[in-house]
């Protein structure tokens, strides 16, 4: 299910991005050497990269502890980074715009951060609700 996740965030926050700027923005500056990737390419990557963050996920939550509202803050913020922006700064940060960077980490954010969040809630037992006597 967290797969799953991450594969309908990737898409819905992508083609959102793409259509908002980012497929403009490689249509218009050859300059970057930018091509889009082949939708089945793209699809297939998708496939294994979410049973991956799924997989990973699990094997973050059960080594922690915490409150589950914790837990998914903290694991969608370690997707995000881990996940998005580390490999984004090591490779496309520096030769991109700033618009172009701000629109790709944001949608980084919003696939990764929700995944997490999604993982967290699925993986950790909803605790008991303590009550006043």
């Amino acid at each position: 299910m967290v797969g799953l996740s991450y594969f309908v965030f990737y898409f819905v926050f992508g083609a959102t991005n793409a259509f908002l700027y980012t497929r403009s923005f490689y249509e218009n500056n050859p300059q970057y050497g930018l091509s889009l990737p082949q939708t089945g390419i793209i699809f297939l990557a998708q496939v294994i990269r979410g049973p991956l963050f799924g997989l990973g996920a699990l094997f973050i939550t059960r080594t922690v502890q915490g409150a589950r509202r914790q837990v998914a803050m903290w694991l969608g913020s370690l997707l995000f980074i881990v996940g998005g922006v580390a490999p984004y700064l090591e490779t496309t940060f520096r030769t991109m715009p700033l618009g172009f960077n701000v629109a790709t980490l944001t949608e980084i954010f919003l696939q990764n951060f929700l995944t997490g969040v999604v993982a967290a809630f699925l993986y950790i037992p909803k605790s008991k609700q303590k009550t006043d006597t």
